[in-house]
Formats: C-alpha cells, sequence, structure tokens
C-alpha cells in the first residue's frame, strides 16, 4: 500500500506541474486534440484506459474531438478536463478540475475562457485563465493570419505585458519550412523544417527546435518524421559553451512502429550507450468486425507492464 501511494503522489506532483507548466508558460498553443492523438481509429465515443497509476477516460464528440478527460489516481483523487464549444465548434471553455481526498482544489484548478475575433487579416483569440476561487492567473491574446497561422501572441498578467511575435519562411511549395519566435529584438525559438541527408522517401522530413537564451542557441532537439507523421528519431542537444552554434548529444530515441501505426520498440541512448529497450506486444479487437481495428491491451515484454483499453463506439448509421 505504501509503494502505492508513494507512486501515486509523483504521479500526481507531476501531473499538476504540468498542468501548470502548460498553462503558465509563454509556449502554450490552442491545440484541439483528437482521437489521432491516441492513435485510436474511427468512431469512438468513449475510451478508458487502464495502467498501473490508475484509469484515464476520454470521451470524444462525434467528429473525433475530445470533450472531456478523466485522470483517476484512486476513487478520492482525480483530475477532469472539460471542453466546452460553441454551435460553430469553436472552444469556448475549458475547465481543469483537480480533486484531492475528494475535495476539489480551488487555487490548483483552472478555468480557461476563449473570445473568437475575426477581421480581413485573420483572426485572434482571448484566452482568460482564472483558478476555482475566482483569481486571476493570466492572459493571452492569440493573433492568426488568413492562413490560420499563429503570428502573434500578447501575454497580460500581474508581471507586465510581453509580446511574442511568429515569422514564417516557406519553400516554393508554399510549405513552411522555418519558423522563428521574436520577442522584441531577441530570439527565442526557432522551428526548422530540413529535408534528411539520408535517403528517403516522399513526406518524410526532419525538424529541428532551437530554444535560446540570451538571444543565442541553449538547448535543440532534432526529430526524424516519416511519411505517416510518426518521430521515427529524437534526439536532445546542447549548445556548447564557447561555441553555443555547436551541439552537444544529450540524449537520444529511436522508435519502430507495425502496420497499425503502434509503436513495437523504443530504444534510448546516451553516447552510443543503449540505455533502455522497451518492446510493445499488442492485443487487438476482433479484426472481423466492421469498424477499425483499435488494440485493447498493450504488454511490455521484459517488465510485463500492462496497459488496456475499453472501448465504446458511436452507432453507425
Amino acid at each position: 500500500m505504501t509503494k502505492y501511494y508513494s507512486s501515486f503522489v509523483i504521479y500526481k506532483s507531476i501531473f499538476i506541474s504540468t498542468i501548470l507548466t502548460f498553462n503558465l508558460s509563454f509556449s502554450q498553443e490552442l491545440k484541439i486534440i483528437t482521437l489521432n492523438d491516441f492513435n485510436l481509429k474511427g468512431k469512438v465515443k468513449h475510451c478508458i484506459v487502464s495502467a498501473d497509476y490508475g484509469n484515464e477516460e476520454f470521451y470524444f464528440n462525434e467528429d473525433g474531438t475530445l470533450s472531456q478527460s478523466i485522470t483517476r489516481f484512486n476513487e478520492q483523487d482525480f483530475t477532469v478536463i472539460t471542453y466546452a464549444r460553441s454551435n460553430e465548434n469553436e472552444l469556448i471553455q475549458k475547465n481543469i478540475e483537480v480533486y484531492s481526498s475528494g475535495e476539489r482544489d480551488k487555487a490548483v484548478s483552472l478555468a480557461h475562457f476563449y473570445e473568437l475575433r475575426l477581421s480581413d487579416k485573420g483572426k485572434s483569440i482571448k484566452e482568460k485563465i482564472v483558478n476555482f476561487k475566482n483569481e486571476f492567473i493570466d492572459s493571452y491574446t492569440y493573433f492568426y493570419d488568413k492562413q490560420d497561422r499563429m503570428v502573434k501572441v500578447v501575454r497580460n498578467n500581474e508581471k507586465g505585458i510581453s509580446e511574442t511575435d511568429i515569422v514564417y519562411e516557406t519553400n516554393k511549395d508554399n510549405i513552411n519550412v522555418k519558423e522563428i519566435h521574436l520577442a522584441g529584438a531577441d530570439t527565442v525559438k526557432v522551428i526548422k523544417r530540413l529535408e534528411p541527408k539520408i535517403e528517403h522517401v516522399q513526406g518524410e522530413y526532419e525538424e529541428l527546435t532551437t530554444i535560446y537564451a540570451n538571444n543565442k542557441p541553449n538547448m535543440a532537439e532534432i526529430r526524424f518524421i516519416d511519411s505517416l507523421g510518426n518521430a521515427r528519431f529524437e534526439e536532445k542537444l546542447k549548445a556548447g559553451i564557447k561555441n553555443p552554434y555547436r551541439y552537444y548529444s544529450q540524449a537520444k530515441k529511436t522508435y519502430q512502429y507495425n502496420e497499425k501505426g503502434d509503436v513495437i520498440e523504443e530504444k534510448e541512448f546516451k553516447k552510443k550507450v543503449l540505455l533502455k529497450k522497451l518492446v510493445y506486444e499488442y492485443v487487438y479487437e476482433d479484426e472481423d468486425s466492421l469498424k477499425p481495428v483499435n488494440w485493447i491491451r498493450k504488454t511490455e515484454k521484459y517488465s510485463k507492464s500492462t496497459v488496456s483499453r475499453e472501448i465504446e463506439y458511436y452507432e453507425i448509421n
């Protein structure tokens, strides 16, 4: 029992920290979460994921967007995230409710309110964040161009107003190949889409994200994305002290997928030394059914840890 409680405390602390970091950091984006983020296929209505730390429940609208998620550590400790949309399917509110010992923690629980405005130049979305004690936490305004690309973010809170501009470069096919985040004259982040140097198939690319400090590269991450959108390779890099434009590897990960798009092998390296190897085995739904096939049990081969999924679908007329 002590071991379970300890694991729960660690996981819950990480989860709450992640919520606060996501909501209070400048780098947040208004991402719409869909079935694709969970590699779920078909008209999924409800999915329960059971793991060693507890259960997670996901509810989806008929268009595949996430409407609610519940993370249950035990009967008394859980987190509920709910998304509310307008009749035009625009996000108007998101609530993150954290319950501890059966009671909602009003200081940590957050409500996000969104206001959409349209203009000749594009659109803007204003986000106001308060906790459930009705205390103001933060405010953001996101500006988009006519191509629906975020081009500016204005943050307004008790520390003052900060602005970040986002500039894009495109190639001859009008694909974004470079994204630069600027705070005044200072570079904050640069994202580059690169053609792989190795032989590759159509649609595959590398993505290099560089984080700057004091207007110089500080750390970076490079990812190799295959033609299906799966990350095959990730490497975290640290800029050199004497030469910040020379990077040094900190950690690497490689991934292999099966024909259904599920990860079957994950390796982690540091300085070419294999630190961890995970191999996943799956049990799938009945392949004779008319609906697309999803996995219902995932087992790590060596540790024998198992994750199971119960999936409910919308009725198909």
